[in-house]
């Protein structure tokens, strides 16, 4: 039986999709501390604030101290929080994101027509 043209490996399309679930939830566990720490700082809590900062991923913390530094509760041009920063990078989902590349090009690869060889390029699909 023929695969379908718009399947991918299993393998690598569930490792990734796992890999990608993981990096989501530790994403929103990193907003929901930061909404917290909204919260703490709005009621004056330091040591809750702190509490806080110190749950963060190390990612998000890197992005925290960069959104900080925009002056972000006096500054209308700052970013609305720490995920929106360019320093906010989340391993898991670029992790899975790479892994879902991988499994779209060795798809292609197993599906090409026989005798047909693939065009090599720079590593782009």
């Amino acid at each position: 039986m023929k695969r379908s043209s718009t399947r991918r490996p299993r393998r690598s399309v569930f490792g990734a999709d796992q890999i990608l679930t993981l990096g989501g939830q530790q994403r929103l566990l990193d907003v929901t501390t930061f909404n917290t720490w909204i919260e703490a700082r709005f009621e004056g809590r330091t040591e809750l604030m702190a509490l806080y900062e110190r749950r963060f991923s190390p990612e998000y913390k890197v992005a925290f101290d960069a959104w900080l530094a925009t002056d972000p509760f006096s500054n209308p041009e700052a970013p609305p929080g720490p995920s929106f920063m360019p320093e906010y990078v989340n391993p898991q989902l670029e992790r899975g994101a790479q892994m879902n590349e991988l499994a779209d090009r060795t798809f292609t690869w197993r599906e090409r027509p026989r005798g047909v060889m693939p065009t090599i390029t720079s590593g782009r699909p």
